[in-house]
């Protein structure tokens, strides 16, 4: 409860027209025994600070519904277009999923709405994605933990300049109810919802929905429980959630040889998205064994050297090890530059340190603590690499692919996410950094009508 307070707070302290134009809908699953409390409470406090404010409840038990996000998002949306259609506003109202912990950077909706204004021609086959981090209590989390966050955070960030390649949304997107309405929606039945929407968008408007980014990041909280072994016992249930992305590459296949309308696309633009949906999940499914083990095998000959100086053997394997090392070093040089960068990410959207960073610490502290940092990451990297990859992509998405290939039985596992630690959450309440925080019961959606008006 704490949290979903301190998000709705966060959005009016952080977004200049939530009186006019933003209505969150608490999207809540009906299973839940204190759902309602919840809400009236919610609304009685933020009443005023808001347009409006919907609830929905998702029944349990519906057919072709699979308990999670992408099913209580279906009937949402549901609820959202009839209310948009009774207000008139359906033809102007733009739709943003984000998760429960999603900290979205101060003047996320303006940009959102200008872009919509703006791209009168593809506004409706668009849909925005702001680069996702991790990053919030990233100095809370076991050694694991970060490095999984790490590689993740620096990988959205990339994706979101790479101009060249297929982008996939991402856990937090926005788009038209146009578009939602067009496609029919969400589907009830997977666990994917962000890259089965977008694929489904793709397939039903002929190729014409496009992603384009937002260059405001939105940082979410990493996994963490009450004790170390706990938060990395969640993690796992997380890992193996984002696993079952892998049967979407089955689907999409299956798509691209059955569907008519496949040749209505360039074939560069299928080709690109199959490359994009499957690389990710292979990429994740097989980089242990060329990147995981490497490290893992020069780490522990590095202690076996330490601990047997004068051993031959010890000597023998290290000399047989050199294309390994070579492997480590060459990876490592992007890996120090994409850390330098990140750094700022790090410290100016952490809870701990944003407030500091972003407006006490001198110019030179702040290059010293960044170089600091990446020495430290560095390190850890060397040392936990492997592990992490080993438990967190690679064994998840082997059980999901082979789940996938005997039976269909999926299901949503949902993990700890850390809680708000009080007063530190304004933090990131500061000059250029400003945040708002989205929460779920299990989604909250945050529409934004009237649009045209801000023109």
């Amino acid at each position: 409860m704490e949290i979903l307070e301190q998000t709705l707070q966060n959005i009016v302290d952080t977004c200049g027209m939530t009186k006019t134009h933003i209505i969150p809908v608490l999207a809540m699953e009906e299973r839940e025994v204190d759902g309602p409390a919840k809400a009236a409470s919610l609304i009685q406090q933020f009443k005023e600070e808001f347009k409006e404010i919907l609830v929905t409840y998702h029944p349990p038990n519906l057919p072709f519904d699979v308990p999670g996000k992408s099913s209580n998002e279906r009937w949402a949306a549901k609820i959202v277009e009839k209310h948009a259609i009774a207000k008139q506003h359906d033809e102007t109202t733009i739709v943003t999923i984000c998760d429960a912990d999603s900290l979205f950077t101060r003047n996320y909706f303006e940009c959102l709405t200008a872009k919509y204004c703006l791209d009168i021609k593809d506004r409706d086959y668009t849909i925005h994605q702001a680069p996702i981090m991790h990053y919030h209590n990233l100095f809370d989390v076991p050694l694991f933990t970060k490095i999984v966050t790490l590689v993740v955070s620096m990988h959205e960030i990339a994706a979101a300049s790479a101009t060249y390649e297929e982008r996939v949304p991402f856990s937090t997107y926005s788009l038209s109810l146009k578009l939602a309405q067009e496609v029919g929606g969400w589907d009830g039945d997977v666990i994917p919802e962000d890259w089965h929407m977008y694929i489904k968008c793709v397939m039903k408007t002929n190729g014409r929905t496009t992603i384009k980014p937002i260059y405001l990041p939105v940082s979410n909280y990493s996994v963490q429980a009450n004790t170390y072994w706990e938060s990395c016992k969640e993690r796992w249930l997380q890992a193996k959630r984002h696993a079952w992305g892998i049967s979407e590459i089955p689907h999409y296949l299956g798509l691209l040889l059955t569907d008519p309308t496949v040749k209505k696309r360039p074939l560069l633009r299928n080709l690109k998205l199959f490359y994009k949906i499957s690389s990710l999940h292979v990429l994740a499914g097989t980089q242990w064994f060329y990147f995981g083990m490497a490290s893992m095998f020069c780490t522990i000959l590095g202690v076996c050297k330490f601990v047997y100086p004068e051993s031959a053997y010890i000597d023998e394997l290290i000399q047989w090890s050199k294309p390994f090392q070579i492997i480590n070093l060459i990876s490592l040089v992007p890996i120090v530059f994409g850390l330098y960068q990140n750094t700022h990410l790090m410290l100016g959207y952490s809870q701990q340190y944003a407030k500091a960073y972003n407006k006490e610490w001198s110019t030179s502290r702040k290059l010293i603590t960044r170089i600091g940092l990446v020495f430290y990451f560095c390190i850890i990297w060397n040392i936990g690499f492997g592990p992490a990859v080993l438990f967190f992509t690679y064994i998840p998405t082997l059980i999901a692919a082979v789940k996938l290939i005997f039976h269909d039985n999926i299901k949503y596992d949902v993990a700890t996410k850390a809680t708000s630690h009080g007063s530190n959450l304004d933090a990131m309440i500061d000059s250029d950094d400003d945040s708002e925080v989205n929460i779920d019961v299990d989604l909250l959606e945050v529409s934004s009508d009237e649009v045209d008006d801000l023109v």
